[in-house]
């Protein structure tokens, strides 16, 4: 996957698994990487798309709304790569 989208897979990951350590472990990275990772992100957007606590991880509701129009976005992203290199 194209590097500039890595913090927009990490976030789907996050909110798919409601965790930051499992979605860093699936993706390779460490923990406390996917946190600066995803607080970048926030900042970048200018809002808050996660809750986080000690316990839990929940979407706020900028958060399940980004997360409905990005994963279509990389869905197509990764299929015109796959087409590209004649898959399909």
């Amino acid at each position: 996957m194209n590097e500039y989208l890595f913090p927009f897979r990490l976030f789907v990951r996050v909110a798919h698994t409601g965790s930051f350590s499992r979605a860093s472990k699936e993706l390779g990275i460490s923990q406390s990487s996917a946190s600066r990772i995803i607080a970048a992100l926030e900042r970048d957007l200018g809002v808050m798309l996660l809750v986080r606590t000690t316990r839990a991880m929940a979407l706020t509701p900028a958060g399940a709304s980004y997360l409905a129009n990005i994963e279509p976005i990389l869905a197509a992203f990764e299929e015109a790569n796959f087409a590209a290199q004649g898959g399909g």
